[in-house]
């Protein structure tokens, strides 16, 4: 795919692009809006204002005051999808628009969290105590971000700095499977220092009912999918005159029971996972321009143990150690009508990975990357803006397989380029349009191998695609939504082919077009009454040359979602009720397997007492399981207690 033809495509969107302004009101159920205050607290900050993008954000409102699974949170959102594995804690693949996991990038504050081995992240890690709201970006990343994904992007912000007197906040929750959750936050200001601090925990059994004729064995519970998290974060910050700074530590430490696919009595393989990570970012602010300085590091350590051999092909028990260490800096120079933005990622990623049962080193891998982003928001009229970014990525990977005694090294020289437009119609009615070139390099593990599961592909191209995407959004006194169409063509395709002895070997040998549209609307009739709907459609189709694929509908996601929900409330009480509906979803390439529909229906009602607030939550109260990921069946019905004390 070539450039030049981009520039000429895209002038004929220019005209049918889009955006939509909604207030901030804070609800209790999801928020979703396309508009925060120009104000930023920091250049990184993504300006919505100037945005072409479709973002949907989430508020903490939302479930501040509850217990949080960030996996139902996504789900509610338009075109994202979040596949379990099982109960809570378990593996989750998002999907956003019809992607793969690996497509979809997942960043703390900018800080990028996908695994460079694996190529995906892990939402289970981030601590609901942690996160101030949740910003969601199909297919286009903002530069802010530097790195993009063929996708797009989910970014976790942080809570924000209190700068109010000293205060603090717990809260308690247990529920079904035997789930406990306790969490303490607090807030205060030393010596004009800003800190915010916490610690969460958490526990699962979850041993949920499954239906009986899931598995061939006479349990009627899920065996080994138990979980356990302890998380701790403190940031601080202090501003100057024209300038801030700000620092992040965030520490987790947690078990994953790994359930199977035959729920046997012997299985007991389980990931153990510790990460921490640690962030500073200076702000400076010098007439039109703004600089920022990100200096971030990060380690991750997983044991994986398998040792009754139930999931791969024998007897397992590695560590691997991964870290991450690197510098991000961005400009911003505003002019009357343009805002500039250029920014510089250097990255070095370093994995070592260990068999201790055989006791010796299996894996050491280096990744280099230096990413450069350049952006212009350009004015043309007063009502009509243009934005574009440009990308280049230069990877350079080294690696050692020691047990094959084999050394291998690759270089990458990527562009990547997105245009967009916003037409500001009238104040209630706005259009974007956007189109780009989106890549994604190969993970480490693809193109190496892992645990000797998969044999690796040295010689793996990025896959690449070419998105379109056009809508409208509108805000009329009680009346707001938006409605969006897109087009993504995949190359270079990367498909895991496993041989007989059932080890994968990934190539690029898929080729796919998806089409979509989506609805989202909120009404306000009364004070005090909130009513959402949305709805997401696909049209898939493998292009591959693979016999019995092609012209099928890609395996792995839905192509039909639809939820409604409504809430009431007032100063003290609020009662909230959603249903969520998700279809046509095939398990294999040839689409001769469909999984069943997914029903899912909710309620939550909370009251606060002074400085108490109690909130009583019920997911799926149809009580039954779903089986995302096929064999895997998630939890029926289950109910949550929580209480939150102001302190």
């Amino acid at each position: 795919m070539k450039l030049i033809p981009w520039a000429i495509s895209t002038c004929c969107l220019l005209h049918i692009s889009t955006a939509w302004s909604a207030d901030d009101t804070a609800l209790e159920h999801i928020l979703v809006v396309d508009h925060v205050p120009a104000e930023r607290n920091s250049v990184t900050d993504v300006n919505l204002e100037s945005y072409s993008g479709f973002a949907r954000l989430i508020d903490r409102s939302s479930f501040e005051h509850k217990f949080t699974d960030f996996a139902i949170l996504l789900d509610q959102l338009p075109g994202i999808q979040i596949k379990q594995s099982g109960g809570l804690g378990a593996y989750n693949s998002v999907s956003v628009r019809g992607s793969t996991g690996k497509q979809v990038n997942i960043f703390l504050d900018g800080l990028l969290l996908n695994s460079p081995n694996s190529g995906t992240a892990n939402i289970n890690a981030i601590p609901a105590i942690l996160i101030e709201r949740i910003e969601a970006y199909p297919d286009f990343s903002p530069a802010q971000l530097g790195n993009a994904n063929l996708a797009g992007a989910i970014n976790f912000k942080t809570r924000d700095l209190k700068a109010e007197e000293s205060g603090a906040h717990l809260q308690l929750a247990y529920g079904s499977f035997h789930t406990t959750h306790s969490e303490l936050s607090g807030w205060s200001n030393i010596a004009d220092w800003q800190l915010i601090g916490g610690i969460s925990s958490t526990r699962s059994e979850n041993n949920y009912a499954v239906d009986k004729d899931l598995f061939r064995t006479t349990s009627k519970t899920r065996k080994n999918d138990g979980y356990a998290q302890d998380s701790v974060f403190l940031k601080t910050g202090r501003s100057w005159e024209n300038q801030r700074l700000s620092a992040l530590l965030q520490y987790s430490d947690s078990t994953k029971e790994l359930a199977t696919s035959l729920n046997q009595q012997r299985d007991n393989a389980q990931l153990d996972n510790t990460s921490w990570r640690i962030q500073t970012l200076l702000d400076h602010t010098q007439g039109s321009i703004s600089y920022g300085h990100r200096l971030f590091a990060s380690r991750e350590v997983d044991l994986y143990q398998d040792l009754n051999s139930t999931i791969g092909l024998g007897q397992d028990k590695i560590e691997s150690d991964s870290t991450g260490v690197g510098l991000f800096n961005v400009a911003n120079y505003c002019t009357d009508y343009h805002e500039l933005l250029a920014s510089i990622e250097f990255r070095q990623d370093d994995i070592d990975q260990h068999d201790l049962l055989a006791q010796k080193k299996r894996l050491s891998a280096t990744r280099d990357s230096t990413i450069i982003a350049l952006g212009d928001s350009w004015d043309i009229a007063p009502a009509w803006r243009l934005s574009t970014t440009y990308r280049h990525y230069l990877i350079s990977d080294a690696v050692s397989v020691t047990n094959q005694q084999t050394d291998s090294s690759a270089d990458i020289s990527e562009p990547s380029l997105q245009i967009g437009s916003r037409w500001q119609i009238s104040p209630a009615l706005t259009f974007k349009s956007n189109i780009g070139q989106l890549l994604r390099i190969p993970s480490l593990s693809e193109k190496f191998g892992a645990r000797g599961l998969y044999e690796g592909s040295p010689e793996l191209r990025h896959e690449q695609a070419l998105t379109l995407e056009a809508g409208i959004e509108w805000k009329i006194d009680a009346l707001s939504g938006s409605a969006t169409s897109y087009v993504r063509q995949v190359d270079d395709g990367i498909v895991t082919i496993f041989d007989s002895r059932g080890v994968g070997k990934p190539q690029n040998i898929a080729q796919s077009q998806l089409t979509g549209v989506e609805f989202d609307l909120t009404w306000t009739p009364l004070v005090g009454v909130d009513i959402s709907a949305n709805s997401t459609l696909l049209d898939s189709e493998n292009q591959s040359d693979i016999a019995g694929a092609r012209g099928q509908k890609l395996p792995g996601i839905y192509h039909q979602s639809h939820g409604v929900a409504a809430t009431l409330y007032n100063e003290k009480t609020r009662l909230s009720v959603s249903y969520q509906y998700h279809n046509e979803l095939y398990y294999n390439a040839a689409n001769s397997v469909e999984a069943d529909a997914k029903n899912e229906l909710s309620a939550s009602i909370s009251h606060k007492w002074r400085r108490y607030t109690v909130d009583l939550s019920a997911l799926n109260l149809r009580d039954e399981n779903f089986l995302d990921l096929n064999r895997f069946p998630t939890p029926g019905r289950s109910l949550m207690a929580t209480l939150s004390i102001d302190l």
